[in-house]
């Protein structure tokens, strides 16, 4: 089997694929699935996330063609929509499996990019609720420690978005799910780059809006930020303005995004949100 892949690697897929799919219920061929044997259930893997494989398989097409046309096996023609196989699990196969477990594939997040998502999740949920505490907060040395808490996740929050965005446009970004609408794939698209430039504009508007203010940004007592806008009493209001209304843009995208996972999970049935899980394959 070896890492070159060989015309009868790419033979013997489909009738991998459709294993645990059709033959072993339509079929009965039901002692065992092919993901209760590790060697094979990794190999077939591991040919699915090659590139250029995912967009010239159809899942959903094979099952349609086998449970609609075999009668005298299924005189009822009904199509299962399950079971439920994520083909996108890790498949650990050495090296060149955790090459592909960290980077993005056709069908899956990689660790990296499922990383960056939950940690700025939980970054941005904090610094918005410590954001809306602060004045509730009566002034003295507790205040000032919250404030620059809140300054020093704006920065890292900043930091890791730029990140995150690097990454994003180094590796592969999974295929549309199947049988999504174009219209609904470029409105998702869309609400993504928006969701970037305003993971961006938050903090970026915080800072500018100290320093105008005459305050500076620092990062966890470590260091300062240069400081790129001189104290500007009339730019004030307005930066500070653009940072409560950007926040609320913030959570209202997020909100959406996470509705319309939800939404693939639950009524697809796709596999959207376990695409981004911090355990894929559940």
């Amino acid at each position: 089997m070896g890492e070159q892949i060989t015309d009868a690697d790419g033979r013997l897929l489909p009738a991998l694929l459709r294993f645990d799919a059709v033959h072993y219920s339509h079929f009965k061929c039901n002692m065992r699935r092919l993901r209760g044997f590790p060697g094979p259930w990794a190999y077939m893997r591991a040919l699915y996330w090659e590139p250029g494989v995912v967009p010239t398989l159809w899942l959903d097409h094979i099952k349609l063609h086998y449970y609609g046309s075999h009668r005298h096996l299924n005189p009822s023609g009904i199509v299962p929509l399950g079971p439920d196989i994520d083909f996108g699990a890790p498949y650990g196969r050495g090296a060149r499996g955790a090459s592909t477990v960290l980077k993005n594939t056709d069908t899956t997040y990689g660790a990296v990019a499922r990383g960056f998502h939950w940690l700025l999740f939980v970054l941005l949920t904090i610094a918005v609720i410590v954001g809306n505490l602060l004045d509730e907060i009566p002034k003295g040395p507790t205040k000032i420690e919250v404030i620059g808490l809140h300054k020093s996740l704006g920065v890292l929050i900043l930091a890791l978005v730029l990140l995150r965005l690097a990454w994003r446009l180094m590796n592969v970004r999974p295929a549309d799910p199947t049988g999504t609408p174009p219209l609904q794939n470029k409105l998702a698209h869309a609400v993504h780059w928006l969701l970037y430039a305003v993971m961006l504009l938050q903090p970026i508007s915080g800072i500018l809006m100290s320093q105008v203010e005459g305050h500076p940004v620092g990062f966890f007592g470590l260091f300062q930020l240069p400081t790129l806008l001189a104290k500007n009493e009339a730019l004030s209001p307005i930066l500070n303005g653009a940072h409560a209304t950007i926040w609320v843009v913030l959570v209202v995208l997020v909100i959406g995004h996470a509705a319309a996972a939800l939404y693939h999970h639950y009524v697809m049935k796709d596999d959207v949100l376990r695409r981004m899980s911090l355990r894929p394959g559940t």
